[in-house]
């Protein structure tokens, strides 16, 4: 649990002192450690934080035209189902499912 900490200041770290997603990401995977999980959390804060906009188009693009071929991969490519081609439909899709938003209880609301 302990890396779970450093993956945490470290986003928040790059969220308060880099200027964009991109310096956020190489500054993180370049400082080392558990780099594929602090990669990932600064990423999700940038994103959250910004939006796609947010995001380079030219690592955009690349994920959202992935599809791999069995002759340039190791030998069994993941079933098409796992392709990150439909990454963006399938988030405003999960976006669409979740439940309306509701104001949190107030002490009024338990009596």
């Amino acid at each position: 649990m302990g890396w779970v900490i450093t993956a945490l200041q470290n986003a928040f770290h790059c969220l308060l002192h880099q200027k964009s997603f991109e310096d956020a990401l190489v500054a993180t995977v370049g400082r080392g450690g558990d780099t594929d999980t602090n990669g990932a959390i600064a990423g999700a804060l940038f994103g959250a934080a910004y939006g796609l906009s947010g995001i380079p188009e030219r690592w955009v693009l690349p994920v959202l035209a992935c599809r791999p071929d069995r002759q340039l991969s190791a030998g069994q490519p993941r079933p098409m189902v796992y392709w990150p081609d439909d990454l963006a439909q399938l988030a405003e899709a999960l976006l669409y499912a979740m439940p309306e938003f509701h104001e949190p209880f107030s002490e009024a609301d338990l009596d």
